[in-house]
């Protein structure tokens, strides 16, 4: 039950606010991988690519990052997995609002926030006119709160269902840096108003352990980037441009 997972789970890897700030690349090689993932989603007519770092070289170079994988490794200890990651191109052309959410919970998962990490990477400038991440500080220290679906276009958000009693701040930043979430904290982002795409990719980076089941089913693929502590790892997948 998720009331008795968040009685347990108390301690996250972002004490105290639940929010770290971090570099993991350069701005011009941030961008460039920025670019590379703008043109594929040009060329595929998509603006929201799931799992991401399956398939695709630029994506599994971010996050492998090695001053991305030291922080993380440094937070929930040196066997790490990516549990999911998620590119998100919001245009100016096209109105994408995210709701204030938290990631670490949905209709299958609930995850272990001293085993888990979310990370959010900006592959381009990311202002406050961009949509710039907008994070409650310390909303973690409740919990997993209950949630309602909400859709914007045709994607579907686990939305909080009481945004209004958080105090939000605009976390603008430039290409190449990276803020790290408790996967507890209430997050959420404004419409693109700027002259230029927002590009940024989200990452649930995850321990042995981190993973518990809402339902009866198999547990997620995860892939492993580091460590000796896995069972039966997957092989190694080859990503293509």
């Amino acid at each position: 039950m998720v009331t008795r997972l968040t009685a347990v789970m108390t301690d996250g890897p972002c004490e105290p606010d639940g929010v770290t700030g971090l570099r993991w690349a350069a701005v011009g090689n941030a961008a460039a991988l920025g670019q590379a993932a703008a043109a594929f989603c040009r060329r595929h007519g998509c603006d929201v690519l799931p799992d991401v770092h399956r398939g695709h070289s630029w994506a599994r170079a971010c996050v492998t990052a090695p001053a991305l994988l030291r922080a993380v490794t440094a937070m929930i200890g040196p066997n790490v997995a990516v549990e999911s990651s998620l590119l998100v191109v919001k245009r100016p052309e096209c109105p994408y609002v995210v709701p204030a959410h938290q990631d670490g919970i949905n209709d299958r998962i609930v995850l272990d926030p001293a085993r888990s990490v979310a990370v959010w990477l900006a592959l381009s400038d990311v202002g406050e006119t961009a949509g710039c991440l907008q994070v409650a500080a310390g909303s973690h220290r409740a919990g997993y709160k209950p949630y309602r679906r909400e859709t914007t276009g045709c994607d579907l958000h686990l939305a909080v269902r009481d945004p209004a009693r958080f105090v939000f701040t605009k976390l603008p930043v430039t290409a190449g840096a990276a803020i790290a979430l408790d996967v507890r904290t209430v997050h959420r982002s404004a419409t693109n108003r700027g002259p230029v795409p927002r590009i940024a990719l989200n990452i649930r980076y995850v321990a042995p352990g981190a993973v518990h089941l809402r339902r009866r089913e198999p547990l997620p693929v995860l892939d492993v980037i580091c460590g000796n502590s896995w069972s039966s790892p997957p092989p190694p997948r080859q990503g293509r441009a």
